[in-house]
C-alpha cells in the first residue's frame, strides 16, 4: 500500500508544499481509519503526532 501512495501525481504549486503528498494521503487514511472524519479532527491528531525537533 505505501508503495503505490509513492505513485501518486502531485499537482500542487511546489513553492507552496510543505509536506509530500503521499505523506498526506497516508496520514488521513490512517486518522480515518481512527474514525477522525472531519478536517479540524485530522489537523489535531497530525500535529499532536508531527515530529518535534530535538534541541
Amino acid at each position: 500500500m505505501i508503495s503505490l501512495m509513492k505513485n501518486i501525481e502531485d499537482l500542487r504549486q511546489k513553492k507552496k508544499i510543505k509536506y509530500p503528498i503521499n505523506e498526506v494521503v497516508g496520514m488521513v487514511l490512517f486518522v480515518s481509519l481512527g474514525n477522525a472524519n472531519e478536517w479540524t479532527e485530522i489537523k489535531v491528531f497530525c500535529n499532536s503526532h508531527e515530529d518535534q525537533p530535538t534541541a
